[in-house]
């Protein structure tokens, strides 16, 4: 009894403690490598581009391999001229490599010279729905005038595609282009930036039916804060959950809020490292059995080598 009365009723708020342990890397600097705010001000997490082999396209026999987020590191590929700017290490980190029919390992751009620039208006209908990555400081070998190669990735939003599609653009006096569409290049649409400039993408809480979890009562809690919850058939005497809820409880006989995605607040954890994360706050719940209206605290704990 006193367990229950403690989850249900103090400060009449439902204590969720949900230590959803499989939805961060480390947090990302809104300045670091893999993270660029628009003009829009919508955030945009590339961290899908972070493999040593890099993405990887083939044009007339040359091989391409990209990677703006930390690098390039062909260990497995053997050079075979003296040329080799492709192995992670030497005469800078290279952020795209190309690889030549003769075996040469040329460096397209160095990863510490990357930015990141809004897509000009109109390009390709995509306008705030995609960004421009660029690299400077390859290899100037057969380049006119010693010039060094460079690399523009035009990196585009497309919902439908979950598999990044890489194409090879062209080359013009060694400024090589490429395109990339993935719907992991889309805006994220749930995010918390924290005081000290941490930035957590939350877009995996987005789920429609809520994530899941079950009490001793069998009570069950379903949580999603960046979109609300699509409700279950409800069959109970009070249905209060709805789309416009971020957290709902079900009992036998009712389903109750227990706060809106409108009232959504984050709050710093101020947990030191590595144990980084955050806390989700929900108000404006059921207030059906209590006194003031329901509320939700979901502790979200940063665990990157969680599944």
């Amino acid at each position: 009894r006193k367990l229950y009365t403690i989850m249900r009723f103090s400060f009449f708020a439902l204590l969720l403690w949900l230590f959803l342990l499989f939805l961060c890397a480390p947090p990302l600097n809104v300045e670091a490598v893999c993270t660029y705010r628009s003009g829009a001000g919508e955030l945009y997490d590339f961290s899908f581009l972070a493999t040593p082999g890099g993405l990887y396209v083939t044009d007339s026999n040359v091989d391409y391999y990209i990677n703006p987020c930390g690098g390039i590191a062909l260990v497995n590929n053997s050079c075979t001229s003296s040329t080799c700017e492709c192995d992670g290490g030497g005469n800078g980190q290279q952020g795209g490599c190309q690889v030549t029919e003769l075996g040469y390992h040329l460096g397209l751009g160095r990863e510490n010279t990357t930015t990141y620039t809004d897509l000009p208006l109109g390009h390709l209908q995509q306008r705030g729905k995609g960004l421009v990555i660029s690299m400077s400081g390859g290899s100037s070998f057969n380049c006119l005038n010693e010039a060094s190669r460079g690399i523009t990735i035009n990196l585009l939003c497309d919902p439908l595609a979950s598999t990044p599609n890489i194409a090879f653009d062209g080359e013009i006096e060694c400024s090589y282009n490429f395109t990339i569409r993935s719907s992991a290049a889309c805006p994220v649409a749930c995010y918390y930036i924290s005081t000290i400039g941490d930035v957590y993408n939350l877009s995996a809480l987005a789920t429609p039916s809520g994530f899941f979890v079950q009490d001793t009562r069998l009570y069950q809690y379903f949580v999603n804060p960046c979109g609300g919850i699509t409700p279950a058939p409800c069959g109970r005497s009070i249905c209060d959950c709805n789309d416009t809820q971020g957290a709902c409880l079900y009992t036998s006989s009712t389903a109750l809020s227990l706060g809106t995605v409108r009232s959504v607040m984050y709050l710093d954890s101020h947990l030191p490292a590595p144990n980084k994360g955050l806390v989700i706050l929900l108000e404006e719940g059921s207030l059906s059995g209590c006194s003031k209206k329901r509320s939700a605290f979901i502790n979200l704990r940063c665990a990157p080598q969680a599944d």
